[in-house]
């Protein structure tokens, strides 16, 4: 990365987390500038992401995983799903180095891409899981589940909140109001409108489902269908 585009990708960074709230040290702004050129490099050969654009790495990947922020005030330990280049779990891992974060994704070339870049930017509260979620098993359920891009709210939800603590959160980061996917799923649940620093006729959705009760309910649909 030149001078040039270095400086530009290191205001609009500054400027658009600050617009968040977000007050980033200059190791972690190193850190994520080094992050988006590495996804930049790669993805010429890899196809990590649909996104090409180096400046628009830094607000539709880098700022966007970063609004999801405030929503993480309890809990210690967080599982992505279906991480892919590691977002929104990579950023939130280096803004928030008290987070124990884990990566998991199915994808051996993405998981090849974030060992690298995890070795590589020195960060030290990311794991990376190669496995299906339907297959994974931690030894400890998580805080907070998150997935960004994932698939619709019904299979996030029956194919992750095993993983999750009774006391958790699973967390969908969404774009367009997702009235369809609602429909499928049982409240209850809430819904937050993100406005992205820099695009601001585009709107954000992020979902927010306590696990709590959750797991009692799917055991007792187990044992009326054995009933039947």
């Amino acid at each position: 990365m030149d001078n040039r585009i270095f400086d530009r990708c290191y205001d609009v960074l500054v400027n658009r987390c600050e617009a968040l709230g977000l007050i980033l040290s200059d190791s972690v702004i190193d850190q994520l500038l080094s992050y988006i050129q590495l996804m930049h490099r790669w993805n010429r050969t890899y196809n990590l992401t649909a996104v090409r654009s180096i400046d628009s790495l830094v607000t539709r990947h880098i700022v966007d995983s970063l609004t999801v922020l405030p929503y993480f005030s309890k809990g210690k330990t967080v599982l992505d799903v279906g991480t892919g280049a590691g977002l929104p779990g990579l950023p939130i891992a280096i803004v928030r180095p008290d987070l124990q974060v884990s990566l998991l994704d199915s994808n051996g070339k993405k998981i090849c891409f974030l060992r690298q870049v995890v070795s590589d930017l020195g960060v030290k509260n990311v794991k990376i899981e190669q496995q299906r979620v339907e297959l994974f098993q931690p030894k400890v359920p998580y805080d907070i589940i998150i997935a960004r891009a994932f698939s619709s709210l019904s299979n996030l939800l029956s194919s992750s909140k095993q993983l999750c603590a009774p006391t958790g959160r699973i967390i969908a980061m969404k774009g367009m109001y997702p009235n369809a996917e609602l429909d499928e799923i049982e409240p209850p649940y809430d819904i937050h409108e993100v406005t992205l620093p820099g695009e601001e006729d585009t709107k954000r959705h992020i979902v927010i489902i306590e696990v709590k009760g959750r797991h009692l309910d799917s055991l007792k649909k187990c044992e009326l269908e054995l009933l039947e």
